[in-house]
């Protein structure tokens, strides 16, 4: 429900042209365990959304690997992280959310999962 949530405010902000609509979240929960690289780490996730037009072919908002790395590592220094490991990334396109409405108006998922480090 979040993803239409979104989705629909980029619709109604389609006129204002501003970048993607990124979010972030993150766990240092790691139960004792440690990093590979030690100790501070934190599991990082942010998601791009991005608005497509015909099945996702024509990017309005483009959410793509480029996109979603460079909010991820923008997030990851606004922490005061310099090294980073991407464990993830996933792409979902929701052209069956609200069909027929969604194969002309695609909502575009990115996800990167890593770990950011200091």
């Amino acid at each position: 429900m979040k993803h239409v949530a979104i989705v629909l405010v980029l619709l109604l902000t389609a006129a204002c042209r501003s970048s993607q609509v990124s979010f972030s979240e993150e766990s240092i929960k790691y139960n004792g365990m440690v990093s590979t690289d030690g100790g501070g780490a934190v599991m990082q996730k942010t998601t791009v959304v991005g608005v497509h037009l015909i099945f996702g072919l024509i990017p309005v908002y483009k959410a793509s690997l480029d996109s979603a790395l460079d909010h991820f590592t923008k997030e990851a220094r606004k922490k005061g992280m310099s090294r980073l490991r991407i464990t993830h990334s996933d792409r979902e396109t929701g052209i069956w959310l609200f069909p027929p409405f969604t194969w002309v108006i695609t909502p575009v998922f990115y996800d990167i999962t890593g770990e950011v480090l200091s």
